[in-house]
């Protein structure tokens, strides 16, 4: 049975911001980001209220080798749907992965807090929830999640996003004029430093 690398411990270690007592900014109808390391994986899950969805769902990332996205029911239905992202250390670590097209948001804005405003990237339709983007560059790695978040104007707002006690990136919420291009935007740092860091984890366990 593989082991859970204690999050406290491992996120104060692996990412270069310093641990603290912060706090991710609280966006309307869905849970904060809880991230976890595992030997292989790094896990993602959060929960979107006003995502309802019958049964389960589990979808392959294309392009990535070994890394899912699955969403079902949450424990409390009162939270609506639980999303559950798993991106295997390999496809994280994957240097041709860095040649994917590049794109920004959906609706063609900028990425926020990204120096040329695009990352390479694959986008993807999950049946009856909307189009998802994963972005893997250099410096970060994250994903586009579409939810009607009730923001009807092109505003975007960022704070900065928290597990564990350590600061992980930047997370957004996407507003817009069309449903569609409505959502949340998390982007993680992985860059060189952390790279390092995570392949010791990779080697160590593979």
């Amino acid at each position: 049975m593989k082991k859970t690398v204690s999050l406290m411990a491992m996120f104060c270690l692996l990412f270069t911001f310093s641990c603290s007592n912060g706090s991710t900014i609280d966006f309307p109808f869905i849970g904060e980001p809880v991230v976890a390391l595992t030997q292989d994986y790094v896990k993602i899950d959060m929960t979107f209220e006003n995502i309802e969805l019958d049964g389960e769902l589990t979808v392959a990332i294309p392009e990535f080798q070994n890394s899912t996205v699955r969403f079902f029911p949450a424990a409390d239905a009162a939270l609506g749907t639980q999303m559950e992202i798993k991106v295997w250390m390999g496809d994280l670590l994957d240097g041709d992965l860095q040649l994917l097209p590049p794109q920004r948001l959906p609706d063609g804005r900028d990425l926020p807090g990204v120096a040329d405003g695009f990352l390479p990237s694959v986008a993807f339709q999950v049946k009856e929830l909307g189009n998802y983007t994963f972005y893997i560059g250099k410096d970060f790695f994250g994903f586009f999640a579409p939810y009607d978040n009730k923001q009807e104007s092109e505003t975007m707002i960022t704070g900065r996003l928290y597990s564990g006690g350590a600061r992980l990136g930047n997370i957004s919420l996407v507003g817009s004029e069309t449903v569609e291009n409505r959502g949340v935007l998390v982007l993680m740092n992985t860059d060189l430093k952390i790279k390092r860091r995570l392949q010791k984890i990779y080697d160590r366990y593979n």
